[in-house]
């Protein structure tokens, strides 16, 4: 998808093509997370609520002739059949289009920025043709068989069969039976409009840049939780973060959301029965144990298989249990992702990572690129903000190493060994931000101009070439000096 953004804090002007693989680079306050969450937030399903709360509202900006249309023909006969590949086809772009017009007016409430205001942003979602081919391949293969008993409505589809099939289940129409319009709205919308927009993009998940400290939030939450369950008082649920006082980013909402509900209803049970006849979820659950195995360094998980009142987020050290509280940063880091990999992933999401360097030693952060690598080729998306040039520079090997015939040597070096890190560089789209734009740096031979870095090491490189040249004027107009000239380069740098 191509997405263009103008007047976006300090972003003028800027468009970026969302792959399977999306990097975003630059120096601070140049707006990529801005620009990432907002725009992937549109994308999620809280972009698609905001839309149903407007259609279905008295007086909706927005038309869509095409949906307004099967509401009538149902309410007018009690049945309605729809070719969702061809009402995709009229009405898809359109749809992306309006999901983009939701931009001024949500993103205070997607950003948690309660004090600035929008009034001039502009956004564009624009479908390529490789996502038109995507989306109707995914709408195809969907299938469900469901009845609202409180509605008095059914809907099914077969897979490899566009035809979607709502019917009312009563002996009488929408009409007679007096049920609000807004109801029957919201269900065709969502059998509609919905399944476009999860059929490019099934799932989104969030690891904010605050992620870390949130898991100590997550904690202390619980434990008021339980306290208050045995007082008899109300309780502080993450899930219902969004319905509070607490004006949180998005993202913030849905990383709390997610590790809070995989503590109250996670089955890894369910999910290991899920993988005996899945291998896409089967690889992920083998994926979460290699980054416990190479990059953690520990065992994160959750305290039991099966929900549980006191359940809990434990990490596993050798041949002891170390609280949440007390293990490392680069452990807090990267439990999302283990927990998100071990219980939720499937084909088609889209991780969305700030910073995946925070806390790392550089070996982890080049072994991450790998995983990251590893984990686009096995059929997620994933989109980056970062600081790291080694993860940039790393990322470059793994494009460019791609198209080596013979991969063994390359493979042996990398700290995954693992072919599946080697991407190819249509997969990816590296982008800096600078002077309130965009720019594409992964150039047409799978190399990125990761100048921005460069330029960084190049002035560290300049002070300490100066202070060696400045010791070595010193040492040899000293009074004491033999004439002889001390090195002074520091003592790693000498052979």
């Amino acid at each position: 998808m191509h997405i263009s953004v103008e007047n976006l804090g300090p972003l003028s002007k800027a468009e970026f093509d969302l792959k399977p693989l999306t990097v975003f680079i630059g120096d601070n306050r140049r707006g990529k997370t801005k620009y990432i969450t907002l725009t992937t937030s549109l994308l999620d399903d809280c972009g698609y609520l905001a839309f149903v709360n407007k259609y279905i509202s008295e007086s909706h900006p927005y038309s869509i002739p095409e949906i307004d249309e099967l509401y009538t023909n149902l309410e007018d006969h009690g049945r309605v059949q729809i070719d969702i590949v061809s009402l995709f086809e009229k009405i898809g772009q359109t749809y992306f289009n309006l999901l983009g017009n939701l931009a001024p007016e949500e993103a205070s409430s997607i950003l948690g920025t309660e004090n600035e205001t929008y009034a001039n942003l502009k956004m564009v979602f624009t479908l390529t043709q490789g996502d038109i081919r995507s989306i109707k391949k995914e709408l195809i293969n969907i299938e469900f068989d469901k009845q609202f008993e409180g509605l008095g409505i059914g809907v099914v589809k077969e897979k490899e069969n566009p035809s979607i099939h709502i019917y009312v289940t009563s002996e009488n129409t929408p009409q007679q039976r007096k049920l609000p319009k807004r109801i029957i709205m919201r269900f065709i919308l969502n059998n509609t409009l919905h399944l476009i927009h999860q059929a490019y993009l099934s799932e989104i998940f969030y690891l904010p840049s605050e992620r870390a400290g949130l898991l100590l939030l997550i904690s202390r939450m619980r434990e008021v939780n339980t306290n208050a369950d045995a007082s008899g008082n109300n309780t502080i649920n993450s899930e219902n973060s969004r319905e509070s006082n607490l004006h949180l980013p998005h993202a913030v909402i849905d990383y709390l959301g997610l590790v809070g509900s995989l503590l109250k209803n996670g089955s890894l049970e369910e999910r290991i029965r899920e993988a005996e006849k899945d291998l896409n979820i089967k690889r992920y659950i083998e994926y979460a144990n290699l980054l416990n195995n190479t990059i953690v360094g520990d065992t994160i998980g959750l305290s039991s298989l099966e929900p549980s009142p006191k359940r809990e987020i434990q990490i596993k050290a050798e041949n002891h249990i170390i609280d949440i509280q007390g293990t490392s940063s680069q452990v807090k880091g990267l439990v999302g992702l283990v927990l998100y990999l071990q219980y939720k992933a499937r084909p088609n999401n889209l991780i969305v990572i700030d910073e995946p360097e925070q806390n790392l030693h550089p070996n982890q952060q080049v072994a991450l690129a790998e995983f990251i690598a590893i984990l686009v080729n096995s059929g997620l998306n994933v989109a980056i903000t970062t600081h790291s040039p080694y993860i940039i520079e790393h990322l470059q090997n793994l494009i460019q190493a791609y198209d080596v015939k013979d991969k063994s040597d390359v493979i042996d070096k990398l700290k995954l060994k693992n072919e599946d890190a080697l991407i190819t560089k249509e997969k990816v789209g590296v982008y800096l931000f600078d002077n309130g734009t965009v720019e594409n740096i992964l150039l047409d031979d799978g190399s990125i101009n990761w100048q921005t870095f460069c330029n960084t090491a190049n002035d560290i490189e300049d002070v300490e070439m100066t202070i060696y040249r400045q010791k070595r004027y010193e040492n040899s107009t000293s009074p004491a000096s033999t004439g002889k000239v001390t090195e002074s380069l520091p003592s790693y740098k000498k052979e």
